[in-house]
């Protein structure tokens, strides 16, 4: 530790290999013997790695694309998402040091190509879609009971696709638990997506970006259109601004009637969005008129 020689930590085998989960937690609790090891010397913990980019991030120092690129390798993600950021918060519960080394690795072990650190009391998740061949939706399951079992509540970014940018998203997963504070929300997982036009119009952009705002299902679609040669984005575009009227939509887009229900069918299979719910149409509206006019 240090570069000074403290000791070594000893396990006794049963014949077995160990799964990935015990190997977390044999880490985990090597890191709470040298938590205590600085505690009782009074040595400050210096974070290293990719924890060390998280902390410098959520201070407010946005670390260098070179140590980014550094650490994406080691753990070998590329820059291209889709990832998610989401950010955990242990105020008020009464955690031990040993007990939130445990929640990481559940939460690494049980959401694969996941990264987590803990500071100042949170715990900070990095979640690569791809590696865990997990969607928005499959990750608020696979959480749910990890986050009801500890009483913890969660605010989860929009799906960012340039891993250069992970500030600004875990931002907006602190922004999240803020709103939900605000409206005394009862929900223990909280999507930026349920805040995202109630902070637009109190605090513009205010510490994010122009394109953080913009809802994540926009760029998701003009992918797709570009990856399959559709008309999707087009389409939702069309759809929104005529009031959501099939016939003058199938009469913008020059297509037969009969057209337009599967591309709002595959459109709701990409996106999950709810288009029956006035917020959210206000927020892809706004999302649609930033992409072109700002």
């Amino acid at each position: 530790m240090d570069n000074v020689y403290k000791g070594r930590l000893l396990l006794d085998e049963d014949g077995t290999p160990y799964s990935k989960g015990k190997l977390l937690e044999i880490s985990y609790f090597a890191e709470a013997i040298a938590v205590l090891i600085r505690f009782r010397e009074n040595i400050p913990p210096r974070p290293h790695g990719m924890e060390k980019l998280i902390v410098d991030a959520v201070d407010g120092k946005d670390p260098s694309r070179a140590s980014v690129r550094a650490e994406l390798n080691a753990l070998g993600w590329e820059p291209e998402g889709p990832y998610i950021a989401g950010i955990l918060s242990l105020l008020g519960s009464d955690f031990s040091k040993f007990s939130i080394y445990s929640i990481c690795a559940t939460l690494e072990e049980r959401v694969e190509g996941s990264y987590t650190c803990y500071h100042k009391g949170y715990i900070y998740l990095l979640v690569n879609l791809s590696a865990s061949r997990l969607t928005a939706p499959d990750l608020r399951m696979r959480m749910a009971y990890i986050i009801r079992e500890g009483l913890m509540h969660m605010g989860v970014s929009n799906i960012f696709q340039d891993f250069f940018q992970f500030p600004v998203y875990f931002r907006q997963a602190a922004i999240t638990l803020r709103y939900r504070e605000k409206s005394a929300s009862t929900v223990w997982y909280s999507e930026f997506s349920s805040y995202a036009l109630r902070y637009w119009l109190t605090e513009g952009i205010g510490t994010l970006t122009k394109d953080s705002l913009i809802p994540s299902e926009l760029f998701l679609l003009q992918t797709y259109d570009r990856q399959n040669n559709t008309h999707l984005f087009q389409t939702l575009q069309v759809y929104l601004e005529s009031e959501r009227n099939s016939t003058l939509t199938s009469q913008i887009l020059e297509i037969h009637r009969s057209t337009l229900p599967s591309r709002l069918q595959r459109i709701q299979q990409l996106t999950n969005l709810n288009l029956d719910d006035a917020e959210t149409r206000l927020y892809l509206l706004n999302g649609f008129y930033s992409l072109k006019n700002l």
